[in-house]
């Protein structure tokens, strides 16, 4: 809360150009131990999450006069013909998932706008998502990005659709786990794929769960932490890395509120 912008932008300090990462993942924390606190803190907290929420319409409707990219969020100070993109996106509707479980005035117009720019985002001959709805952008594909897409149409309740279920199939098809296979952000594609999978449930859940635990229990380091020196981890830090671990792995455990099924 000490690290909140007069506008409601959450913001790593030292300053640091606005992100929608940042205040995403922030603003999700907040509203999911809003109601967890006592009353006294739950005040303070819910001014946060409040102003939190203007912030992240104030970004979406940056960009809604921009056809493809209408109702998704960007990265600030980044330029060229791209306006929203999907990994941005699906923190932004997590956290207005949360915040709207918790009471907050959340529009389904903006959750309506969102979903629609996350279903221009999958590529149908591809049967997954890709990074943006641009042309350039839209066949990036990695496994982190297949699932955000799918956790995102879930937020919204859309777990049926045959985009989720085509882009958890590509997740089957394309195993993470075998050792020296590289993946893009080895730990935040685990976190990602293991709600989205989950969310999914029955044979996709059972096909994708197991191997991911035998994965990360091997890779474990004697202390308890995960491997500091993957690409995440040597910009921030094993506790980042571990972190997206843990949530990937305890992901049954249905412990934060936004992520059960």
């Amino acid at each position: 809360m000490s690290c909140q912008d007069a506008d409601g932008a959450l913001l790593q300090h030292p300053p640091h150009p606005k992100s929608p990462y940042v205040h995403g993942a922030s603003a999700l924390l907040l509203a999911e131990v809003y109601g967890m606190t006592s009353d006294g803190r739950a005040s303070r907290i819910r001014h946060s999450i409040e102003k939190a929420i203007t912030y992240t319409r104030h970004m979406q409707i940056k960009v809604l006069a921009d056809g493809p990219d209408i109702g998704g969020w960007r990265y600030y100070g980044i330029s060229g013909p791209m306006k929203s993109d999907l990994s941005s996106t699906s923190w932004q509707l997590m956290f207005l998932r949360s915040a709207k479980a918790a009471g907050f005035r959340v529009e389904n117009e903006w959750i309506e706008e969102a979903i629609d720019y996350i279903g221009r985002c999958y590529i149908e001959e591809r049967d997954s998502f890709g990074y943006g709805s641009h042309s350039g952008d839209r066949f990036r594909m990695t496994h982190g990005l297949a699932g955000s897409g799918i956790l995102a149409f879930a937020m919204a309740g859309k777990h049926e659709t045959r985009a989720a279920k085509q882009a958890g199939r590509w997740l089957l098809d394309r195993p993470m786990f075998k050792v020296g296979q590289a993946v893009d952000r080895f730990y935040y594609a685990c976190f990602y794929c293991s709600q989205a999978m989950f969310q999914l449930g029955g044979d996709y859940w059972n096909a994708f769960y197991p191997p991911l635990v035998q994965r990360l229990l091997s890779m474990q380091q004697s202390q308890g932490q995960w491997d500091k020196d993957s690409p995440l981890g040597q910009e921030y830090g094993e506790t980042l890395v571990t972190a997206f671990a843990i949530l990937a792995l305890t992901t049954p455990n249905q412990v934060l509120p936004v992520l059960q099924r």
